[in-house]
């Protein structure tokens, strides 16, 4: 009886997949939907899934997902004609899973009546997986142009499906503490930022990244979206980075934590990106 029980258990476990092979899984499903002229990215996420993406803003799914492609394209008349994962890191358990990289996006877009011109972008991303009934599904993402935030003395368009502040808000506008909330060791851990070289992997980089800004006065603007779920939590808002010499440099952040016995929010993935 004890063998067959011990035989059972070593089934499940390796049947379980691994963080990495679900993440790939997800987010190759995505960039194939996000490919054409008629795209279905909508169908890769639950309808109150909010997602957040370089010149779309924000957008809850079941409003429709054409600002996202757009904004991850950065064309309103091109189209996504290829996509290249880059890097991915993915950590997690049999029920959470985050996971980021970076992906590079084929752009064609009709410039003449017998002109296609050619672009290549290069996107992070950012993804919280949750394990409901059988099925993985995605409840946060945020997808980043890589390039440098601007000063815009206009405010950005609301966080949708905004939710009360509760307590992980404070942690966005103090990179010091937020490093403080990262794991002591753990690969999976990751940080991003808007630039090209501000991509750090593993806990000790992420946490060094974190520590590099902690001069940055930010402020946060408006309405967030903050959920606590069982046993994860994230965070989505849009950062001012206040600088004098004029408006404030904008940008938008998400952040996925865990809850340890240790404490209460562990941070494993932090994403700052040009809104």
């Amino acid at each position: 009886m004890r063998i067959l029980v011990a035989l059972c258990l070593m089934v499940g476990v390796a049947r379980a997949e691994a963080p990495a092979v679900i993440a790939t899984k997800l987010i190759d499903a995505q960039l194939a939907a996000m490919k054409g002229a008629q795209t279905s990215l909508e169908k890769q996420f639950p309808d109150d899934t909010v997602i957040g993406a370089t010149g779309g803003g924000t957008t809850i799914v079941k409003d429709g997902t054409n600002m996202i492609t757009a904004g991850i394209a950065d064309t309103m008349r091109g189209v996504i004609a290829s996509t290249k994962v880059l890097s991915l890191t993915a950590g997690g358990d049999a029920k959470v899973v985050w996971f980021g990289g970076e992906v590079e996006i084929g752009v064609e877009e009709q410039t003449g009546p017998k002109n296609i011109t050619k672009s290549k972008q290069l996107v992070r991303f950012t993804e919280l997986a949750v394990a409901e009934g059988g099925k993985w599904k995605v409840i946060a993402a945020e997808f980043g142009r890589v390039g440098t935030p601007k000063r815009d003395e206009n405010t950005q368009s609301s966080i949708q499906g905004a939710t009360k502040r509760l307590t992980m808000t404070k942690f966005l506008v103090d990179p010091k503490q937020m490093a403080f909330q990262l794991p002591a060791k753990d690969d999976t851990v990751f940080v991003f930022g808007t630039d090209k070289g501000e991509k750090a992997v593993g806990a000790v980089a992420a946490k060094k990244l974190l520590e590099s800004w902690k001069g940055l006065k930010l402020e946060i603007q408006g309405d967030v979206r903050e959920i606590e779920g069982t046993g994860y939590g994230f965070v989505h808002a849009n950062i001012n980075w206040v600088k004098p010499g004029g408006p404030p440099y904008r940008m938008r952040a998400l952040v996925i934590a865990t809850a340890e016995k240790s404490q209460p929010w562990v941070f494993r993935a932090v994403q700052f990106a040009v809104p």
